[in-house]
């Protein structure tokens, strides 16, 4: 993982890499709890 970062940072320069970075965590942590089978993992290991 930190190969390719490092090989992106040197493409794109390293601002656009951590505001690229943090737009895609924010969008997973938006769309986790979206995903049905997420949502159902705590009802499992309560269970």
């Amino acid at each position: 993982g930190l190969i390719l970062s490092g090989f992106f940072a040197d493409r794109i320069g390293v601002n656009h890499w951590f505001l690229l970075s943090g737009v895609l965590i924010i969008g997973i942590a938006i769309a986790c709890p979206m995903i049905t089978e997420v949502r159902k993992l705590d009802l499992k290991q309560n269970s």
